[in-house]
């Protein structure tokens, strides 16, 4: 019996998943190249190439995540914005404060 039930639990989805099927490509690509029946020019022209359409697709999913995160961020800034400003317009006595603002102000009652 596993003494510890969450230790198979990982997730090999998203990010992480991705990541490691990218590696094992990478690596089984680099040992097929290397044991390819090849010229050792052709063998390197070939790596050189992969290495370049490699370094493209990178470069593409990096644009890619600042695209994202830029977006969230201007999504996030702009709900702020929106649940601040309705705040203040719904907020009970708010008029108040409003004509405070405006210096006009309703009597105080006096108590004494």
């Amino acid at each position: 019996m596993n003494e510890n039930p969450y230790i198979n639990d990982v997730s090999r989805s998203g990010a992480s998943g991705m990541s490691g099927f990218l590696l094992g490509a990478i690596v089984g690509a680099g040992v097929a190249l290397l044991l390819a029946p090849a010229t050792g020019a052709d063998t390197r022209r070939r790596v050189g190439e992969t290495a370049k359409k490699l370094g493209s697709a990178a470069r593409d999913r990096i644009q890619e995540g600042k695209e994202q995160i830029r977006d969230r961020f201007q999504e996030g800034k702009e709900q702020i914005r929106d649940r601040f400003e309705s705040g203040r317009q719904g907020s009970p006595g708010m008029e108040s404060r409003d004509q405070f603002a405006q210096g006009r102000r309703e009597p105080v009652p006096s108590t004494g």
